[in-house]
């Protein structure tokens, strides 16, 4: 897996446990473990397109996502859960 630097993060949101942190950026959401610090998962941009918002639910595997308006692959005013 060939890493990609992150342009543009426009979000950066940790869990309620703050064990792990998402973070959303025009190549795609990155998902990290704190403790060691680490990435866990990244989801690129033909998955998910352009995001704005990602959220992550305490340290589990479910996400909100709300698309970004430069290059939306989902409708704007849709939360993807």
């Amino acid at each position: 897996m060939t890493q990609q630097p992150l342009r543009g993060i426009t979000s950066l949101c940790f869990g309620q446990h703050q064990s792990c942190f998402c973070c959303a950026s025009e190549t795609g959401v990155c998902i990290y473990n704190v403790e060691p610090l680490m990435q866990k998962r990244h989801l690129d941009h033909e998955q998910v397109s352009s995001t704005g918002l990602a959220e992550m639910l305490h340290s589990s595997n479910q996400l909100a996502l709300v698309a970004d308006d430069s290059s939306p692959k989902f409708s704007e005013i849709s939360v993807l859960l």
